[in-house]
């Protein structure tokens, strides 16, 4: 290897080093991601496929179920649908949030090399733990701006009525799920801002 003896050449050493952790990352790399994707496609499928298809089918039968519900004085009110259709919009953010989790794996795990293999699970949380602590950030975070605590503007449109359009919903909820670690610090700020207001007042 070039580290001892009369004729020691360190520079070769690390050449030689080098090949072998290329060699490692090319032979094990593609099955350790293999195995990391797997579970996260598990996971998502779980916390988000799911609950985007439940979703969708309550938003696309929300007229007929609010006609069942006032024929069998469950619930009689004709802002019924409209109101099952945002309650299903939430739902499909919190989808979306799982999915903008697995896309963000999914650009994180190409970056990975021989140096953090070891570390492929973010900050050693699991895949279910971490998507349902995002998802639920994320369904926090959508409850401040419904209940307009907090303004969002994304290319100078305020995201005052995301709930009211599915597909508005579902990109929320991937953003906010791929945006990492920037949404509950997000959340942690407004938190602050909001318990600082309140002690003003009081």
């Amino acid at each position: 290897m070039g580290l001892v003896g009369p004729t020691a050449q360190p520079s070769l050493a690390l050449g030689t080093l080098r090949r072998l952790q290329t060699e490692f990352a090319d032979n094990e790399g593609a099955y350790i991601k293999s195995r990391f994707q797997r579970k996260m496609r598990i996971t998502i499928l779980i916390l988000g496929a799911i609950p985007i298809a439940l979703c969708l089918l309550i938003s696309l039968f929300s007229p007929r179920i609010a006609q069942i519900a006032s024929e069998t004085d469950l619930l009689s009110s004709n802002e019924l649908p409209r109101k099952i259709s945002y309650a299903a919009n939430f739902g499909l953010v919190w989808g979306g949030a799982a999915i903008g989790v697995w896309l963000l794996s999914i650009m994180r795990i190409m970056k990975l090399d021989f140096h953090n293999f070891h570390n492929v699970e973010e900050e050693q949380i699991d895949s279910y733990t971490r998507v349902i602590f995002i998802c639920l950030s994320t369904m926090i975070f959508s409850f401040l701006i419904y209940k307009q605590f907090v303004t969002v503007s994304i290319g100078g449109i305020a995201l005052t009525d995301f709930y009211s359009s599915p597909v508005t919903s579902f990109l929320f909820g991937a953003l906010c799920g791929a945006s990492g670690r920037a949404l509950p610090s997000r959340l942690h700020r407004e938190a602050e801002r909001l318990v600082k207001e309140k002690e003003a007042k009081d």
